[in-house]
């Protein structure tokens, strides 16, 4: 028996399916979707791998698979064939396609391989070389027992590995594998200074007291707590509590899904449907039993209940047997579903996403795989679970860039729905306020089925949304860089009892610092951005690597006096805080502890006035008592250097908006900007998206981008510059001459290599090549023939270079 293995730890230009003999006493346990334990490679280095071909051709000189670690296949054939799938459309290697399938809770690792002497060497001497008689001597003078390969390995006898496997060919070494599964508990590491030692009697380094200093005043404190505030790295703290000076302890990070649910003995109350609602619903529902795979779009306003039709739909597909995989682009929003769908669907409910336990995604994986799960709910991950008889996936907030994976493999998750809905013949239905552009076009171009909700649910109306021009504010800008209009809006909602959303798209208290005498702003080292003065911590940050350093007054260049600029939550809290004392203000980003479900549970239950956030306020979170809005520094989101920044801005706009007004008290929105007469803050203010689509889509159609055309972007990078440059010129030479020769029919319009607009990150150069093509099979076997050819290069061996089709973000 022969198989085909996915290996781990290969470089996508050498990845293939690596064919291995199965030694009969393993043929019986033999199945597709299998892992495996192999020798790879001249030196026969152990590897992980999964079996994804079967075949009873017989092969000569073939290598033996050396451990099947499974008893019961994890992966299905409509997994396998999604892993085949995902490795051809995204450029990664088998390998890492099938770690999307496999939950990390069950990925086998090899703890150690063990070796142990079964003949002494006095037995067998004459059958061995010199150089495997001199491996035996240094192995029997271990003694006699197991003993690991880095044991081996440290022996520093030459060719050890391939002796290694000789003497393990003629039974004279035993060779055995543990290998184990990494389920477990996540847990929250949490710090304290020890009682028993006095750190201020110790001679201890500069950064060492200052996180001592800090615990002293801030009990049970996290690593990432004590480097924000203190500016100092994991080595000093990890230092301390070898000294025992610091004690560490542990807790449960997350709350299960559902944990904290109230037992319900009756489902929930399912809101009626009014008019509107029921003609979509109908509408969706028929096309739903009369075709066997549709895409879909519904589109509606924020309010207008999108939800209560999609979870009717849902209804009848679980009562038809079959199962529902419903997906949200964050965490954080999956909180307000739980409740909904596990009173609704009670156990047959299960919650995929990275915020939870390995341990509960191992067990809801399971529940999964065995159909006892009918509705899955999650991030981007959850497109994989494998569901059994799949029928329909909802993609929530389809707008969201965070369904696109950003590392490899950078899968879209509305592309694998899409897939999976074909083979099994579901329905994908996308729902957002503010579709993108492509699903959009798609929809008004018949490709996909659109079912339009205009109006908002029950008596409730969109918010009266007002532009505040802020170049007539200049004056009290220096005071407090609120308009007035906004400062008395709040004022009314506080007094009112009413709650309030001020949104402002960066953290930090200053986005940068500049000095008064020579112009210089403070850059970070490693970054080609500015450092971010952060009051919290008193420090200056970079938000691309994490450096900082103490905040100056001085300019390093010229001893000059340093100014402070720019806007984030963290002033703005400062400033309403000041402005109202009274007022009970919660900021929510991710420099803040209340950056979870927590915070905003409790924003929901009314005991927080103000909430003051980045762009995750804006994600579909439903905040009953919401009044007002305020959009603070709306031009940042304007002027971006990527083709979607228009799409971008309005969409957060829109988005933001409409958390006002949801009940019964009227909303009200207050855009600030410098540019009030700019047309997209007119289709944000007024809620018409399709007079932005109308206007937007000509510009696309213009200049050639999506949805007229798809984008794949080559990165390359390096610490080297020189090297950056050199590869990407190479690569693009190679690119034009494999076209022009072998792929001339291809559609291809090919920008030369740029650096990237933010150049430098984390010390490495960024440069890019851009295509605009259409992404078919052709294309992308252009690409991984230059892909491959530009790799036989050894000059650019160790540059790091990446495919991404139809990236978010092209910066």
């Amino acid at each position: 028996m022969i198989v085909g293995v996915a290996v781990e730890k290969v470089s996508y230009t050498a990845d293939i399916l690596y064919k291995y003999q199965v030694p009969r006493e393993f043929e019986s346990y033999i199945l597709v979707g299998k892992r495996v334990i192999v020798p790879f490679g001249r030196g026969n280095s152990v590897r992980q791998g999964i079996i994804l071909e079967v075949n009873d051709t017989q092969q000569d000189s073939l290598k033996s698979i050396n451990m099947v670690l499974d008893i019961v296949s994890p992966v299905s054939k409509e997994m396998i064939m999604i892993i085949k799938w995902v490795k051809e459309k995204y450029f990664c290697t088998y390998f890492e396609a099938a770690k999307l399938v496999i939950p990390s809770g069950i990925n086998g690792n090899i703890s150690k391989i063990k070796y142990k002497i079964l003949n002494p060497l006095s037995e067998c001497e004459k059958f061995l070389s010199d150089d495997e008689k001199k491996l035996m001597s240094k192995i029997s003078q271990i003694g006699d027992k197991y003993i690991t390969l880095k044991e081996i390995r440290n022996l520093k006898i030459p060719n050890y590995s391939g002796l290694l496997m000789s003497l393990i060919s003629k039974n004279i070494i035993e060779e055995k594998f543990d290998a184990f599964k990494t389920v477990g508990e996540r847990n929250l590491n949490i710090f304290n200074l020890s009682e028993k030692i006095d750190y201020e009697k110790l001679n201890l380094r500069e950064n060492q007291k200052k996180i001592c200093e800090y615990l002293k005043s801030h009990k049970n404190a996290t690593s990432k707590e004590i480097c924000y505030f203190t500016g100092v790295s994991v080595s000093s703290l990890n230092t301390l509590i070898k000294k025992n000076i610091i004690i560490k302890s542990t807790c449960k990070k997350y709350i299960s899904p559902g944990e904290n649910c109230e037992t319900r003995s009756e489902k929930t109350i399912k809101n009626f449907l009014n008019e509107e609602q029921k003609i979509v619903f109908e509408s969706l529902l028929k096309s739903y039993k009369h075709n066997k795979f549709k895409n879909s779009l519904l589109y509606g306003v924020t309010g207008s209940g999108k939800t209560e039709v999609i979870l009717n739909l849902m209804d009848y597909v679980v009562e038809m047997g079959r199962s529902v995989i419903y997906m949200l682009p964050e965490i954080l929003l999956t909180s307000q579903f739980v409740d909904m769908f596990r009173s609704r669907y009670e156990d047959k409910v299960a919650v995929i996403h990275s915020g939870i336990s390995e341990w509960e995604r191992f067990d809801a994986w399971k529940k999964i795989s065995s159909g006892e799960i009918r509705v899955v709910l999650g991030t981007r991950s959850a497109v994989f679970a494998p569901v059994k008889n799949l029928g329909l996936i909802v993609v929530d907030e389809e707008h969201e860039f965070t369904y696109k994976s950003e590392n490899s493999p950078r899968f879209n998750a509305k592309e694998v729905a899409k897939y999976r809905c074909k083979k099994s013949g579901g329905m994908v239905l996308f729902s957002s306020a503010t579709p993108s552009f492509e699903t959009y076009c798609k929809a008004k171009n018949g490709v996909y089925d659109l079912y339009t909700l205009k109006n908002r649910y029950g008596i409730c109306n969109l918010p009266k949304v007002e532009i505040i021009d802020m170049n007539k504010e200049f004056k009290s800008l220096e005071v407090n860089q609120i308009s007035g209009e906004l400062l008395k809006s709040l004022k009314d909602n506080l007094e009112h009892g009413n709650q309030s959303i001020i949104f402002i798209n960066r953290r930090g208290y200053n986005t940068f610092a500049k000095c008064m005498e020579c112009g210089e702003v403070l850059m970070c080292p490693n970054c080609s951005v500015s450092l971010n003065y952060h009051k919290a911590n008193g420090r200056l940050m970079c938000h691309y690597c994490d450096f900082s350093e103490k905040i100056s007054d001085r300019c390093p260049s010229c001893g000059g006096k340093i100014c402070y600029s720019g806007l984030g939550t963290q002033k703005i809290e400062d400033i309403l805080t000041k402005i109202f004392p009274k007022a009970r203000i919660l900021r929510m980003d991710s420099d803040s502890k209340t950056y979870n479900l927590v915070g905003f549970k409790k924003f929901s239950e009314g005991k927080y006035d103000i909430l003051i956030g980045t762009q995750m306020i804006s994600k579909g979170f439903n905040f009953p008592g919401v009044t007002l809005v305020g959009v603070i520094s709306a031009d940042s989101m304007l002027y971006g250097s990527d083709f979607r920044s228009f799409e971008r801005a309005f969409s957060i706009f829109t988005q933001v908006i409409g958390r006002a007004g949801r009940k019964k008290i009227p909303g009200k929105a207050i855009i600030q900007s410098f540019s009030p007469e700019n047309e997209v803050l007119k289709f944000a203010a007024r809620q018409d998206y399709e007079g932005f689509f109308e206007s937007e889509i000509k510009m696309r159609k213009l200049m050639l981008y999506p949805p007229y055309s798809d984008i794949c972007v080559i990165g390359f990078s390096d610490e080297k510059e020189e090297k950056v440059i050199s590869a990407s010129r190479e690569f693009f030479k190679i690119l034009k001459n494999i076209a022009s020769k072998k792929y001339s029919v291809l559609p291809l319009r090919i920008l030369p290599p740029n650096p990237e607009i933010i150049k430098k990150v984390s010390s490495k150069f960024r440069y890019k090549i851009i295509i605009k093509c259409k992404n078919t099979s052709e294309f992308r076997c252009m690409i991984s023939e230059v892909y491959k050819e530009f790799f036989n290069i050894s000059l650019f061996k160790n540059v790091n270079v990446f495919v991404d089709i139809n990236p978010e973000r092209i910066l």
